[in-house]
């Protein structure tokens, strides 16, 4: 019951309203079956008072107040589904009381007031007319009165931004909420919002380093690729299948280049190409149980030797199998800092813009023929 409800609760947060229907229509058969097989049941509980505020709040902002005719029927509707969330009372525990009024305060901020200064900023007249028929001090004429101060206090604008931050975030799902947030920041005008969405579906390296990140997170979630069920080539068609998924080109184990004895064709692991078929990143992978250094410097250097054009940024992923996953990451970042490149290394920074414990990612820079280049180093943690 409180899962469901804890479920639904995010759904409403990300105006999730078609799938909030069939939570509500869940959570209300099960309160139902909870009343037939229980002896002592009552309604005025913390269960049934939480399904009458998601309820309501659900029915205020599936409201398309542009379409109202009767806009006088219309909000009074508004209210009574109003005060079904403010005025819920609870009367078992205290402390269920108090958790009630605290999910009820919280959606009014989060929700309701951000949909009734979007969505009633244009019926302030229509609400002084109320007002007009209304006698003041009632519930009704207070409830009208609230309303007319969202609309007139509320930074529109602000709101507005908020409401983009939500849709952008459910229409891109996987994409870094750090960037989403920077992106929005950055808007000063209409024109902004469409540029904001270009951005965020452009197949740059940002988009392409969340999809990657997104890929990793996945593969560790399934246990048939922890340990030694999986070689490094399921991880690597598993990661490649997900970006392709994602629309990138993805070509899995090209010959290309020279091979790191330096003679026929070598292989690539996961080779990333634009549009047009210009390569755009390279993507090397090998497992590690422990610090090998003669074999980690294989890989290293195969990756530069198979990178003939200088590509702005390419990654290596470590599938690790090591009993101290955090040892061996530190183990890792300070060889790495110490080696002796082909190109010269710069400095190597640990990323923490994505929150996983047992992923770690940094970006060592080097600088080849003049240009500043960047490898990405990311470990997973496939240990059980």
């Amino acid at each position: 019951m409180y899962l469901l409800g804890c479920l639904l609760l995010e759904e409403l947060l990300y105006n999730k309203w078609d799938s909030a229907i069939l939570c509500i229509k869940e959570l209300a058969n099960n309160l139902f079956q909870q009343e037939i097989f229980s002896f002592n049941y009552s309604f005025d509980n913390l269960q049934y008072g939480f399904y009458k505020i998601l309820n309501s709040l659900q029915q205020i902002c599936i409201q398309k107040p542009q379409n109202w005719i009767n806009y006088r029927l219309e909000l009074d509707k508004v209210y009574l589904y109003y005060t079904e969330i403010t005025n819920t009372k609870i009367t078992t525990r205290l402390n269920e009381k108090a958790l009630i009024e605290k999910i009820g305060k919280h959606l009014n901020d989060s929700i309701l007031v951000p949909f009734f200064a979007i969505n009633l900023s244009h019926e302030i007249t229509k609400i002084d007319v109320l007002l007009r028929e209304n006698t003041e001090g009632s519930s009704v004429w207070n409830f009208l009165k609230y309303l007319k101060s969202i609309i007139q206090n509320t930074d529109k604008k602000k709101v507005e931004k908020k409401s983009l931050e939500i849709e952008l975030k459910k229409l891109f799902p996987n994409k870094n909420p750090q960037i989403i947030d920077k992106i929005i920041n950055s808007m000063n005008k209409p024109t902004d919002y469409v540029k904001a969405f270009e951005l965020l579906s452009r197949k740059d390296n940002d988009n392409l380093l969340d999809r990657l990140m997104f890929a990793c997170s996945k593969l560790q979630g399934d246990k048939k690729y922890w340990g030694n069920n999986a070689n490094e080539n399921d991880r690597n068609r598993y990661i490649a299948n997900l970006l392709e998924s994602a629309d990138y080109t993805v070509k899995d184990q090209p010959q290309w280049s020279t091979s790191a004895e330096g003679k026929d064709s070598g292989e690539i692991d996961i080779f990333i190409t634009e549009p047009n078929g210009s390569p755009m990143s390279i993507i090397e992978a090998l497992i590690l149980d422990s610090l090998k250094q003669d074999y980690l410097v294989n890989h290293l250097d195969k990756l530069f030797k198979y990178d003939t054009t200088g590509l702005e940024n390419n990654y290596i992923i470590t599938y690790s199998l090591a009993k101290n996953f955090s040892s061996l990451w530190n183990r890792y970042q300070k060889f790495i800092s110490k080696h002796d490149y082909e190109y010269q290394f710069i400095d190597f920074k640990q990323l923490t813009t994505f929150n996983y414990t047992d992923i770690k990612i940094g970006i060592a820079r080097h600088m080849r023929n003049g240009k500043e280049i960047n490898l990405y180093h990311i470990l997973i943690n496939l240990v059980y």
